[in-house]
């Protein structure tokens, strides 16, 4: 199995940023089912509670390319831009807030049984630098539940 190797932002990288995170599951649906559910943004909040007031900024239904969108997690609105897009397979973005600035990384890797999709997250700001410790399970747990809700999407087949 290839480890998924984003290409993170200059200050981003998980060795130099304040907080890092990987979650990863095996997801036994279709790349395309999943990635349908993935990129429909403005309906995360259908299967994954803590992305609310989820808006494209430039218009459209789902995410690509340069993709500017606005949405609230755990309380905090956050201006984010699609950086990474290849179709089936990786998605990343970057989020800043005035307390946090994070690059959101997804993998889907193709496996014998079903797809690994791996998400990694890393964060600089002063929001992980005073609560990283805190944080840190905290987001692990938010990831976990999105990938479960993910995967729980997934397996009804393509987002509509």
């Amino acid at each position: 199995m290839t480890e998924p190797s984003f290409h993170w932002p200059h200050g981003f990288e998980p060795r130099s940023a304040r907080l890092y995170l990987r979650n990863s599951r095996l997801i036994r649906a279709a790349p395309e089912s999943i990635w349908s559910w993935l990129v429909r943004a403005p309906r995360w909040h259908s299967w994954f509670p803590n992305a609310t007031n989820v808006e494209i900024l430039d218009g459209g239904t789902e995410l690509t390319m340069g993709t500017h969108f606005r949405w609230t997690q755990t309380g905090i609105t956050l201006d984010s831009t699609v950086r990474e897009y290849v179709a089936h397979r990786r998605l990343a973005w970057y989020a800043s807030s005035p307390f946090i600035k994070a690059y959101h990384a997804w993998d889907m890797s193709p496996q014998a049984d079903g797809v690994l999709v791996v998400t990694d997250e890393t964060q600089r700001g002063v929001l992980p630098m005073l609560m990283g410790r805190i944080l840190k399970p905290r987001m692990l747990s938010i990831h976990e539940r999105w990938l479960e809700g993910l995967e729980e999407q997934a397996t009804t087949g393509c987002a509509p």
